[in-house]
Parts: C-alpha cells; structure tokens; sequence
C-alpha cells in the first residue's frame, strides 16, 4: 500500500528484516510518499489488510521503530500473493518473454524491476546485432544468448532472494540473522574504505562483472 510520510524520504529506500518476514519501504515520486512491501504470512498479512488504520499504523510503527518517521495509510491496503516462478523458456517461434513474464522472484531488495530492466537492455543487444548481420529476428538461434544469459541471471538471483529472506527472517533466523548483520556491516565498511570494491558491489548489483548490455552502458542504437 502506499504511506504518507511526515518526513521526506530523501530518495531512500529501507529494508527491515522482522521474524515474520521482511519489511520494505520504497521512495515514491512524491517526497513524502512511500511504498509499503512488507512479506508476512497468509493469516496475519490477511489480518493487517482489514484492521481499522489506527490499529494498523501501530502495528506498521512497532515493525519499523521510528526508521522512516511516522507513517500513516494513503490510500487502500492489499494483498498479493508470494510465489517463486522461473520459465523454463524465455523464447519459442515469434515469442520472447522478459520481466515478470519470465521470472517472479521475492520482492526483496527490488530485485524484480532491476531483472526486467536487464531483460530489455539484452533483447535490444540481441535484436540489433541480429539485425547488423542480416538475420530475422524470429530466426533459428538468434535469440538463444538472450535465453541462455537472462534465464542464468533470473535464476540467481531468485536463489539469492529467497535465501537472503531464509537467512533473516525464517525459521532459523534467531541463528543465522546476527551473523549475517554481522558480515553485512563488516562489508559496508570495507567497501567504504576501497573504493574498487564499492564500484565490483555496484555492478554485481546492477547484473555482475560480466560485460553489460549496450543499453546499460549508455549506448543509443
């Protein structure tokens, strides 16, 4: 659902591991707007969509405590439903699947829109080098490296997802939690201390240390 916000978020986005299940708050375009995302299980994901608000912003300010100021409903709350789906093709005779067509994936971290974003990025690569060398674009192969690249990726990160979702907030989480806020600090703080590996972060986020699509490099067609 989306929250009203009494301070501007700045462009930030907050990420709160609970034992029930992990709590985003994504940036809206407006300044005091943000995104609710929050992974509970049926029952009481259920029982937060139909109490009254002022019931639900207590709930919504224990879960958070104070991160991103006080928040209150701006509009409806629902319900979808989680499930981890991966094609077992991205391509069959004039068809190419991309996005959530292709993948569905924990909503954790945002992950799911930068795949998309990936998707498209090497279906352009894929559609002007087929086109620089004569072939049509439904043709035999030609789309098998946008397959081959985009179904590796997808299925990686949906591992990741749902491990990192395991890790903080399943079952074991009471176990595993602290040592990885542990590993995660440790490695913010090397990467604010070297640069290069800050910049290995960053790419590994935006798709890894394999060489980018065009689109994703800044190239125009």
């Amino acid at each position: 659902c989306v929250l009203a916000c009494d301070r501007p978020h700045g462009g930030q986005a907050v990420q709160i591991f609970l034992p029930d299940g992990p709590l985003a708050l994504l940036p809206l375009p407006d300044p005091h707007q943000r995104a609710l995302i929050w992974s509970l299980p049926h029952s009481r994901a259920r029982a937060l969509a139909e109490i009254e608000d002022d019931v639900f912003m207590h709930e919504l300010a224990r879960a958070t405590q104070g991160h991103a100021g006080t928040l209150a409903p701006d509009g409806p709350r629902g319900l979808q439903k989680l499930v981890l789906a991966l094609a077992e093709n991205y391509v069959d005779e004039r068809l190419c699947l991309l996005g959530d067509a292709a993948h569905i994936i924990h909503p954790l971290a945002g992950q799911g829109f930068n795949l998309a974003l990936r998707d498209a990025a090497q279906l352009a690569d894929t559609l002007f080098d087929a086109q620089a060398l004569g072939l049509a674009f439904d043709g035999p192969h030609v789309l098998a490296d946008y397959q081959a690249l985009r179904r590796a990726d997808g299925g990686a990160m949906a591992a990741t997802t749902h491990i990192l979702a395991e890790i903080f907030s399943g079952p074991q989480s009471r176990f595993t939690a602290p040592l990885a806020r542990l590993g995660l600090a440790l490695t913010g703080r090397m990467a604010r201390a070297n640069q290069g590996l800050a910049a290995r972060f960053r790419a590994q986020a935006n798709g890894g240390t394999a060489a980018l699509p065009r689109l994703m490099r800044g190239h125009r067609f």
